[in-house]
């Protein structure tokens, strides 16, 4: 059993670390786009602000699945 958990709390950490560095690409795109066309400076902004938002709650998830992994494994030993 503790293989088991082991095993899903490096699947999620590195899921984690993905979503990171997607989130750290898109929100870099968002103002490297916002800053070329000043047209859609506010809309790209925005849109990039959602993600930001949207990949924190994930990670958030992730990081309390993590959490009760952790507690898990401690009690099992």
């Amino acid at each position: 059993m503790n293989d088991g958990i082991k095993k899903e709390i490096d699947f999620l950490l590195a899921r984690r670390s993905s979503f990171m560095t997607i989130l750290l690409l898109s929100i870099s795109g968002t103002i490297g786009l916002a800053l070329n066309f000043k047209l859609w400076y506010l809309i790209l902004i925005t849109l990039g602000f959602l993600t930001f938002i949207l990949f924190l709650k994930g990670i958030a998830r992730i990081d309390k699945r993590i959490k009760c992994l952790i507690k898990e494994l401690k009690n099992e030993l």
